[in-house]
């Protein structure tokens, strides 16, 4: 599970950073986290609300509500909810290989069933686009050789020549 999580082995990131791996600040406070009291579908749960929701759902939702001048609100992110469905047992959140299954329960009261048995309609960022056209002169100052020796942040050996 611990694996679906990580990006970059100890041994990747060793390589990438200059200082030792216990000395390389992270925002994450994984630490303080009792794995080991946590089900499999819990600590799924929990590194989506640590880390995916943060730096990947919740930075696209503002960056695409403030770009229409809208202002967006998360009602089942409140600390409270989170909290209280973490309390609650896996079969409430996942049954029968159903997500978020008493959510939904709740909802077909309210809601027509075909509008919340739809797929799934995701969004994503053409990063590889930007990062070839309009910020490949960003990407490749940041990336040159000079800046990441000034930085003695990252290893000079890690990055590729950029074409």
């Amino acid at each position: 599970m611990h694996n679906l999580n990580v990006l970059f082995t100890k041994d990747d990131l060793s390589r990438l950073f200059i200082r030792p791996l216990s000395e390389v600040p992270s925002v994450y406070d994984l630490n303080s986290i009792q794995v080991d009291s946590l089900s499999p579908l819990s600590y799924i749960m929990m590194m989506d609300y640590k880390m995916y929701l943060p730096d990947d759902i919740l930075q696209k939702v503002d960056k695409c509500s403030m770009s229409q001048s809208l202002e967006a609100r998360e009602p089942y992110l409140d600390h409270r909810i989170i909290e209280y469905v973490a309390t609650l047992p896996d079969q409430f959140k996942y049954h029968n290989g159903i997500k978020k299954h008493i959510l939904k329960e709740i909802c077909y009261r309210y809601v027509p069933k075909n509008l919340m048995d739809r797929p799934k309609m995701g969004f994503s960022i053409p990063i590889n686009k930007w990062l070839g056209d309009e910020l490949r002169e960003l990407l490749e100052y940041y990336l040159a050789d000079e800046r990441i020796r000034q930085q003695a942040i990252l290893t000079q050996s890690t990055f590729i020549e950029l074409n």
